[in-house]
């Protein structure tokens, strides 16, 4: 049931042109600023941002930004996926989910 979901929702999200997937998000540092610029490069101001593991420095560069999340594809739950108007995975991300939902 719960991969079922979670297919049907991503299979939506990519309907609607709001998953995207990218290794742009990722951060060398812990800073607001560089995130926010990434973010407003591509027009998103709300997002959820999915890593395969816990990045601390693009969760420590989003706490501060309203509208945008970071989960590690562990935490990743339906519900968090129709929250957001954009939802951005990283490269190995999306792999490790194909593994799993297929």
């Amino acid at each position: 049931m719960y991969r079922a979901g979670i297919c049907s929702i991503l299979s939506q999200l990519v309907r609607d042109e709001r998953l995207k997937v990218s290794n742009e998000f990722m951060v060398t540092r812990p800073k607001t600023s560089d995130l926010a610029r990434k973010l407003d490069q591509y027009g998103i101001s709300n997002a959820m941002i999915i890593t395969d593991e816990f990045d601390n420095n693009l969760y420590l560069a989003s706490r501060n930004m309203s509208g945008v999340r970071v989960f590690d594809l562990s935490h990743m739950d339906p519900v968090s996926l129709l929250q957001y108007n954009d939802i951005i995975f990283t490269r190995e991300a999306i792999s490790k989910i194909e593994g799993l939902l297929l």
